[in-house]
């Protein structure tokens, strides 16, 4: 993925969110279950997620 291709960029950055608010729901329901393997699997998940998503961010042309 070239990244100064800002359209790019956007749509990875909405497919990052997307899974992100599907782990989140997934880390709500296994957390309240008391799974805590699996809670600390999407967790994880989660910190690459949001790792990622800033590197994106940074990758985006400024506007001026």
């Amino acid at each position: 993925m070239a990244t100064s291709d800002p359209d790019r960029l956007q749509a990875h950055l909405q497919a990052l969110a997307q899974r992100e608010a599907e782990a989140l729901v997934e880390y709500k329901q296994v957390n309240d279950q008391a799974e805590t393997v699996r809670a600390r699997a999407i967790a994880g998940e989660l910190e690459r997620i949001a790792r990622r998503r800033r590197e994106l961010m940074l990758a985006m042309p400024r506007e001026t």
